[in-house]
């Protein structure tokens, strides 16, 4: 038990936050791409690397009134690099909480197959 423990305190709330929140943004583009989302505990490094080239390529937020006020209008139906770059942190943080050896920052047979 005590080993849990320490390993729930490795990671602050804001970034177990911002995990659930990338995970969310991943699991909603499947969704409204008709794309099963794929199990991060068994899913193999090439096929996640080719669905995250296409999840980067298409992927869009919600437009909302706020946005459009904030940003410019060529903005507001995509994401900004860093937001994806983001996202990719916090899906590669769901990686390593599910004991996989992948690393979609790092590795750089994975890099060559994703755009971001």
């Amino acid at each position: 038990m005590e080993m849990k423990a320490i390993e729930e305190k490795r990671q602050s709330a804001s970034t177990k936050r911002n995990t659930k929140w990338g995970m969310n943004v991943f699991e909603a583009w499947c969704v409204e791409s008709g794309i099963p989302c794929p199990d991060f505990t068994t899913v193999e490094a090439t096929k996640l690397a080719l669905l995250l080239r296409s999840f980067y390529a298409s992927t869009a937020p919600l437009v909302t009134e706020g946005r459009k006020r904030r940003l410019p209008e060529k903005q507001v139906g995509e994401y900004h690099k860093n937001t994806l770059i983001n996202i990719r942190g916090a899906l590669n943080r769901h990686l390593h909480d599910s004991d996989r050896n992948i690393d979609i920052v790092k590795d750089k047979s994975l890099k060559k197959q994703m755009i971001y």
